[in-house]
């Protein structure tokens, strides 16, 4: 049967934040070129929209021709800035949604995970089937400093000295309980959830 593919990538300030490797949004945009490539070879009709705090980019679900050059270059055009909003991207793709179908959401999920999931839960009463993908950096899972360090969020420019210790010891335990949070609450609200390292091969997320 054909299916309705609407992929949504985050391209907020968090997706570029540098930190060696290959970066979230390079990853992102790895992961939705290749699932827009399988739908064209499957003659599926996918979609786009690139947002941060507003829709900066929307590529309507179709089958026509030059549609796969058409998603390609919404997604190397992602560049990363200002910060997230959930909730518009959402909106707008209810809006403009007209058949049901599959809705890939890339993202880093930096925000409360009952926020994000009562917020995107919406999607799934239409009938979408919904697949979160959480991308981060290995750093941001297990980070290693030597020293203290002063770390400056990108989106706030609001500052605050880490040290090794807190490192090491506080913080691990705490983006595994946010990280394991949003899988709960997205799996309990039906819908999909894969982390998704920048450090692992793509085939994992791709399966």
């Amino acid at each position: 049967t054909n299916c309705q593919l609407t992929i949504l990538l985050d391209a907020s300030a968090t997706m570029g934040a540098p930190a060696g490797g290959v970066s979230k949004i390079d990853y992102a945009r790895y992961v939705a070129a290749s699932l827009a490539y399988l739908a064209n070879q499957q003659r599926d009709a996918a979609g786009l929209i690139v947002f941060d705090d507003e829709v900066r980019h929307y590529v309507p679900p179709s089958t026509r021709q030059g549609q796969l050059h058409r998603l390609l270059h919404g997604i190397e055009h992602a560049e990363p800035h200002a910060r997230t909003d959930y909730a518009k991207p959402f909106h707008h793709f209810q809006q403009s949604m007209k058949r049901r179908g599959i809705v890939v959401v890339l993202s880093d999920f930096f925000a409360d995970p009952e926020v994000i999931v009562k917020t995107v839960e919406p999607l799934r009463y239409r009938g979408n089937d919904v697949v979160l993908f959480h991308i981060l950096h290995p750093l941001e899972l297990r980070p290693r400093f030597d020293g203290p360090v002063i770390l400056v969020d990108v989106e706030t420019n609001e500052s605050m000295e880490v040290t090794p210790a807190y490192a090491q010891d506080e913080y691990p335990a705490k983006i595994d309980a946010h990280v394991a949070e949003l899988q709960s609450k997205a799996r309990g609200a039906g819908m999909y959830y894969y982390l998704a390292r920048t450090d692992k091969p793509l085939d994992g997320a791709l399966r």
